[in-house]
């Protein structure tokens, strides 16, 4: 065929493309179809509309720039989110909640749209005038292979939504084909439901070592179905928070689980222990109601969603502990007492902080002797010098202790000495490790020591100041979420990269900075905020473990967070 004739060919198709290759109706919220018929069947019943296919969907300029960040691209890891093939339903609510699902399961397809996933977000307002209500990237029903999008979704009476569903692209790779969109209304659970519960929560096994994994399991758990945002999440924390309506802000939060719909099951977690330090933590489910997310397009997350204390509850937090590779229990070489490579480890750390602030510590070079009954290590608080006490628990001075870890943990350490009720001062902390102790509980403080068995380092004075003082009030308009916040930092904890959601009431140049808890600015950043939620990604894979303080500043204002570095 000569270069002329294939040109011919090619105008010709593209002259086809017109007829053949159409678009849907659908392609553009102008055309969104109405699915408002498949409400209001009834609890448990599932209506169905479709198929239908995005095989020759595209994007329109109608097709909103916000409220898909929960969005996967490119390879999962949502670190760029994008709009491939976009199709539009609208439905009025009715007040009832439902369970909404783009799937081509248990649906009469031909051509199943790739992988089965998709994508929703879902909106109130109008075209061109749309407001945030929801995202979903994988529902409750996604496994391997197979990533449909679904949600729990509370309707308010007479209000009309739209709904966006888009394919899912893999590094470029778009998720075609056909699917259809499924309404099933849930059971109206409320928060004075008696039967509402976190459950209870029983772990295989208390005292695993670094690199397995942990399973949990909850039997009884109910959660309501009131308000916008509701369902289950489990939390990871350094403390028991049984009894806690805001888990999520406690000194204690390490991290938590996505949150999952209230209809989801099951709910038991299998916790990869690999890069986490060693030590204890506690597991805790929470089944709450009536939740609010300032940042709705990044999908529902525990990390910042605001607790209703009258409609949260939470399961009993079951204790594990976790050793390291090094420990005698995981096949290390035992160090008994006396041996040369015993260590407190060396302390550093802010040495001021405001008493609304934690202190947070760092600890190098530890080793404690593994081979007696009780050993580990813990921290001495005074309020006097006991750097190398021969007897660190019965000294004038001391106030407390911290929680013991089975064997000294290099790592990062945190204390919320303000929130603990403690006055402005200066406080010493000392680290201590141990062997053939005895005790009567998880604190340094209910341990008796055996004294030829016990090391006591330098210790690290910390002054505390009232939040008030000058030092602490720095002109700006601090925390002022108004202005300026740092609504979500995820993952958290975090082993290679982080994204922030960065919120400004106006536009404004901003610097962002990422410190070291020792006051090591490792990444710094001007940026531009618009006055919008910000989307910024750092890669910190170099970053050494440890905790980090996240600030942005613009001329007015300032926005503080924080994130733990696995």
């Amino acid at each position: 065929m000569t270069k002329f004739n294939s040109l011919l060919l090619g105008a010709f198709m593209v002259l086809l493309s017109g007829s053949l290759f159409a678009q849907p109706a659908n392609n553009d919220c102008s055309g969104a179809i109405d699915l408002t018929v498949l409400l209001g069947a009834g609890t448990g019943v599932v209506q169905s509309a479709g198929p239908y296919d995005n095989t020759t969907a595209t994007t329109t300029a109608n097709d909103p720039t916000t409220g898909w960040t929960c969005f996967g691209e490119p390879d999962g890891s949502g670190n760029a989110p994008a709009l491939e093939n976009t199709m539009w339903y609208s439905f009025t609510g009715d007040g009832n909640l439902y369970f909404i699902e783009a799937t081509s399961t248990g649906c009469s397809v031909t051509n199943g749209i790739t992988d089965n996933d998709t994508q929703i977000a879902i909106y109130s307002g109008s075209c061109g005038a749309f407001v945030d209500e929801a995202c979903n990237e994988d529902g409750p029903n996604a496994s391997t292979g197979n990533y449909p999008s679904g949600l729990n979704f509370q309707t308010m009476p007479g209000v009309t939504y739209y709904m966006m569903v888009d394919g899912f692209a893999f590094n470029g790779v778009k998720s075609e084909g056909e699917y259809c969109v499924t309404f099933e209304q849930q059971a109206s659970v409320t928060c004075s439901d008696p039967a509402v519960s976190g459950g209870t929560v029983s772990v295989a096994a208390d005292t695993v070592c670094a690199g397995t994994t942990v399973d949990l399991t909850v039997v009884g758990q109910l959660a309501p179905t009131s308000g916008a945002v509701n369902g289950y999440s489990w939390v990871l924390s350094t403390a028991d928070l049984a009894g806690s309506t805001s888990p999520n802000t406690d000194g204690s939060f390490q991290g938590g689980f996505p949150i999952l719909a209230a209809a989801t099951t099951p709910l038991n977690w299998d916790w990869d222990a690999g890069g986490w330090p060693a030590g204890t933590y506690y597991f805790t489910l929470v089944a709450f109601g009536n939740a609010t997310d300032p940042t709705p397009a990044d999908g529902p997350s525990i990390l910042d969603v605001t607790f209703d204390p009258a409609c949260t509850f939470v399961s009993n937090s079951v204790q594990v502990t976790l050793l390291p590779g090094t420990d005698p229990a995981c096949g290390a070489a035992p160090i008994a007492c006396g041996d040369a490579t015993i260590n407190a480890g060396t302390v550093s750390g802010s040495d001021t902080i405001c008493n609304n602030e934690l202190t947070d510590l760092v600890v190098t070079g530890s080793v404690a002797p593994n081979s007696a009954a009780e050993f580990g290590f813990g921290f001495a608080i005074s309020t006097a010098d006991i750097s190398g006490s021969a007897d660190p628990l019965n000294e004038a001075s001391l106030i407390t202790g911290s929680t013991v870890t089975p064997v000294a943990q290099a790592g990062a350490y945190a204390f919320d000495l303000g929130g603990a009720g403690f006055p402005s001062g200066t406080y010493y902390f000392t680290p201590v490790v141990f062997g053939n102790a005895t005790t009567t509980g998880t604190f340094l403080n209910n341990y008796t020591l055996d004294l030829a068995c016990t090391y006591t380092g330098t210790s690290f004075a910390v002054t505390l100041v009232d939040s008030t003082s000058s030092f602490c009030l720095t002109g700006l308009i601090q925390q002022d979420e108004r202005a300026l916040g740092v609504e979500s930092v995820f993952p958290n904890p975090a082993s290679s990269n982080i994204t922030l959601d960065i919120t400004a009431a106006n536009r404004a140049d901003a610097t962002v900075a990422i410190t070291s808890i020792t006051g090591q600015t490792v990444i710094v950043e001007q940026i531009e905020l618009q006055s919008a939620t910000n989307t910024i990604n750092y890669d910190i894979s170099a970053l050494p473990a440890g905790m980090y303080m996240i600030t942005v500043r613009t001329a007015e204002n300032i926005a503080t967070s924080k994130f733990v570095k696995q």
